[in-house]
């Protein structure tokens, strides 16, 4: 399954407090056949490689995870893909209206992929696109209850 994320994921990375979230919810992606998905040149693209440039100050708890998630992750094929812009579908009209201009990369991203789905932290990211044209939105709390129970 393919799991388009949005920025969350790096400022959780970055406090110390929600390192064990992260890291149950990256543990039960590990252990499946499941990957993360962006687009290429996304704001989840940047902050990823923000964080690999900051993360040397940061608490030895989020440096070390941070590491991880680069090396187990972001550069690993197995369990990240970038899609292109090119290869994208254009937004229907219903979900480019109802989501923020720098929101609507998960949107195309998810619709590119058969599980179109979207995890996050935006309540009114999820009230906005969930069940739209067949995505489906959850929090992260919500998904790591649903995925790996």
């Amino acid at each position: 399954m393919d799991i388009v994320l949005d920025e969350w994921i790096t400022s959780f990375i970055a406090n110390p407090q929600a390192v064990p979230q992260v890291r149950d919810f990256l543990d039960a992606v590990m252990r499946k056949c499941d990957k993360f998905v962006t687009t290429e040149a996304s704001p989840l693209e940047r902050k990823i490689w923000d964080m690999s440039e900051q993360c040397d100050s940061w608490p030895e708890v989020s440096r070390r995870l941070a590491r991880e998630f680069i090396a187990d992750f972001r550069k690993n094929a197995l369990k990240w893909r970038t899609l292109p812009l090119s290869e994208m579908p254009p937004l229907p009209s219903e979900v480019s209206a109802s989501v923020k201009d720098d929101d609507q990369y998960l949107a195309r991203g998810a619709l590119a992929t058969e599980a179109k789905l979207i995890v996050t932290i935006d309540r009114p990211l999820k009230d906005a696109l969930n069940g739209k044209h067949g995505l489906v939105v959850r929090l992260v709390d919500e998904f790591v209850e649903e995925y790996d129970p």
